[in-house]
């Protein structure tokens, strides 16, 4: 019985790593798109004492949501992330910390959500509003997939469909887009380096040589900037790729 509840506990924590590596994917997606910029709030750090140059503490529990950011045109964006193996989720599952910081953010005209994941295949996302009036009259503790069938939660091309953007998210041709665009800059800078550079060593400059040394130095820097972004691209289209393959 013992291995079989520790197994469960690997399990429930392995699939609950993953959701949370879903919401971090299309969120990174989402960002990359311009539609949204959503972020994973820090857990707080307790220290608890210095050795040297390492420092010993806690992870404590947070009081505010797991993630929020800004959707475009200027909306608010909380939620409350959520992960079960079960057929059900205790609605104590959100500590009264949580519960009123989302109802807060509802108060202010944010999108404010409990996101649900029923053992990585099924998902909802239930406005805070609809969560507080199931949990007031229900007359249950918990809600199943029944209770909130009506807030279900699509995968498209491996990403969570989080904006309820339907058949318009198309996240692989938006960043295939953008990475497109990003390797025409590089192209345009990497020509302007080669060209001014030939310039210098021609000794072409004539007296603006400092100007065109310290032009050449800034485009390079941009360069560099340009090459993460490709960098990062290309790893984020990789792994969309790869959680639509497995989906």
């Amino acid at each position: 019985m013992q291995t079989t509840n520790n197994y469960r506990g690997l399990k429930a924590k392995r699939n609950g790593s993953g959701f949370e590596r879903l919401i971090e994917v299309t969120c990174a997606v989402y960002k990359n798109m311009g539609k949204a910029h959503i972020q994973k709030t820090p857990e707080p750090f307790k220290l608890l004492k210095k050795k040297g140059k390492q420092a010993i503490g806690v992870y404590e529990k947070k009081a505010q949501p797991d993630f929020t950011g800004t959707i475009k045109g200027g909306r608010s964006i909380v939620f409350e992330a959520k992960h079960t193996d079960s057929t059900n989720v205790p609605f104590d599952r959100l500590s009264p910390a949580q519960e009123k910081d989302l109802a807060y953010h509802d108060h202010l005209g944010a999108v404010a959500l409990v996101v649900i994941s029923f053992s990585l295949k099924r998902f909802y996302a239930v406005p805070w509003t609809d969560w507080k009036h199931l949990k007031d009259t229900s007359g249950k503790k918990s809600v199943n997939e029944k209770d909130l069938a009506e807030f279900g939660l699509e995968i498209k091309g491996g990403l969570l469909d989080l904006l309820k953007e339907g058949g318009r998210m198309n996240a692989q041709e938006a960043i295939q887009q953008r990475l497109k665009e990003v390797n025409q800059t590089i192209e345009r800078y990497q020509e302007y380096i080669g060209r001014q550079t030939l310039r210098l060593r021609n000794g072409q400059a004539g007296y603006g040589e400092h100007k065109l040394e310290c032009s050449i130095e800034r485009r390079e820097e941009q360069l560099m900037v340009k090459l993460e972004v490709r960098n990062e691209l290309e790893n984020l289209l990789d792994t969309i790729t790869q959680e639509g393959a497995d989906s």
